[in-house]
């Protein structure tokens, strides 16, 4: 599973370290979701990211307005939870799993010793929010 597990996370952040990924992978946990439970809800605060390791998961954000746009399904190899634990704001949408899922949980200070592991990983992650804040405003 390790092993697995491991090639889950040089995917989500290919710019990382390598040792760093390798002994932080040892820490994450597996967790599953059913079709249509929800794993993260807009506004609350986010202390974790996430790697889908299969399924199909819903980005959903509710516009000032009240209503709710799907932003993307993501899936296997897609990964979320960066801009809460980046810029320290709350969820700036919901993900709701669309199929049974099963994700890898990352806690803050693990996903941050992997982001910090190189500068190239830091420019690629805050590229990758940069991008997902703006499908949300034009959502």
């Amino acid at each position: 599973r390790y092993i697995e597990d491991l090639k889950h996370v040089e995917r989500a952040m290919p710019k990382a370290e390598g040792r760093t990924v390798a002994e932080a992978t040892r820490s994450l946990r597996t967790v599953r979701f059913a079709a249509g439970q929800r794993v993260v809800r807009q506004g609350e605060i986010g202390d974790e990211f996430y790697i889908v390791v299969r399924g199909a998961l819903d980005i959903v954000h509710e516009d000032d307005a009240g209503k709710l746009h799907v932003v993307r399904t993501i899936g296997e190899g897609d990964s979320f939870g960066e801009i809460a634990l980046l810029a320290d704001v709350p969820r700036t949408a919901t993900v709701v799993a669309k199929a049974e899922s099963e994700v890898l949980v990352m806690d803050r200070g693990t996903f941050r010793r992997i982001v910090d592991s190189n500068p190239e990983a830091v420019q690629d992650i805050y590229a990758r929010a940069a991008e997902r804040l703006k499908e949300l405003r034009d959502s």
